[in-house]
């Protein structure tokens, strides 16, 4: 599978594009939590839909990587069963200094606490070839323009383990720029969910 995948340049059983527009009203599919303020509160566990969003927004994920995971944990102990889409954006940062914010290691340990306890989904998509896939995801969130300016190998590194969506118009980017099997790009908050671009 391995090779018929990289012989036809597609991914078997890719998994969706990420979902990252919620219409207003729609508390109980996500829950924005801003790490470097006063924090925000995960709705009740029996007011949160199966598939949910934990949408992270910090500077540095490094300094706060320790409290992310605690509040994956909390999420999947009070909901064993829950499709988990786990987002981080960055704010505060620029290009140059967002590797040193956010190091892979840091990354991985999201997913780990993602899959601490992991649920049929998971196991069934552990015996794939290929990406990461399951019940669980990590999406990290990027101004486009950031593509053509952060070390390639940073996001091919991140890129094992995280989804990335880059936000912004496609005209911002190269149209002959090679586009990954875990990249997406996203307009904004009318455009639905993100959208692949190969």
């Amino acid at each position: 599978m391995h090779e018929a995948q990289e012989l036809f340049g597609i991914e078997f059983d890719a998994q969706p594009p990420p979902v990252l527009d919620f219409a207003s009203g729609s508390d109980d599919r996500v829950a924005v939590i801003n790490l470097d303020g006063p924090e925000g509160e995960l709705p009740p566990p029996d007011r949160r839909a199966q598939a949910f969003t934990l949408w992270l927004r910090t500077a540095r994920l490094n300094q706060h990587d320790r409290q992310a995971a605690g509040l994956i944990r909390q999420v999947l102990d009070e909901n064993p069963f829950t499709t988990l889409q786990v987002v981080w954006e960055p704010i505060g940062h620029d290009a140059r200094s967002l590797p040193a914010g956010c190091p892979p290691r840091d990354l991985e340990a999201l997913v780990a606490a993602c899959q601490e306890k992991p649920t049929y989904l998971d196991r069934y998509y552990a015996l794939q070839p290929g990406r990461p896939n399951g019940a669980k995801r990590l999406v990290l969130l990027l101004p486009m323009y950031w593509r053509t300016r952060l070390d390639p190998d940073w996001l091919a590194e991140v890129g094992r383990c995280a989804t990335l969506v880059w936000r912004g118009a496609s005209g911002e980017e190269s149209p002959d720029a090679e586009w990954e099997g875990h990249e997406y790009e996203w307009i904004g908050p009318a455009s639905g969910a993100a959208s692949a671009r190969r």
